[in-house]
């Protein structure tokens, strides 16, 4: 299930609502799934030569934001269980963020 899915369209003609998404997709569906795998079968590749020095660097461009997730990891929370962020007063918060929402 995609929920922020906009194809083409111009941003401004995309549906707006939930920005989350809980597909049943395997991790490489999502870049940093792909550098994740890959990453793990260099390093499995490296250890079959452990006579050899290797080095490797990972780095995740952009990862995924904690919202958007396969539908696996989702269902490893109780969303009843999940602490809620405290509620603050508009009227302690400075006008300047209050004006952004």
């Amino acid at each position: 299930m995609f929920n922020n899915a906009c194809g083409r369209r111009p941003i401004k003609s995309c549906v707006r609502g939930a920005a989350w998404e809980a597909p049943e997709v395997e991790d490489e569906a999502y870049a940093d799934g792909r550098v994740a795998a890959e990453t793990i079968q260099r390093l499995q590749a490296a250890a079959k030569k452990a006579d050899r020095p290797f080095f490797i660097a990972c780095g995740f461009a952009r990862p995924h934001l904690p919202f958007v997730a396969s539908k696996k990891y989702w269902d490893l929370q109780n969303p009843a269980k999940l602490p809620m962020p405290e509620y603050e007063e508009a009227s302690r918060i400075p006008i300047i963020i209050r004006a952004r929402g």
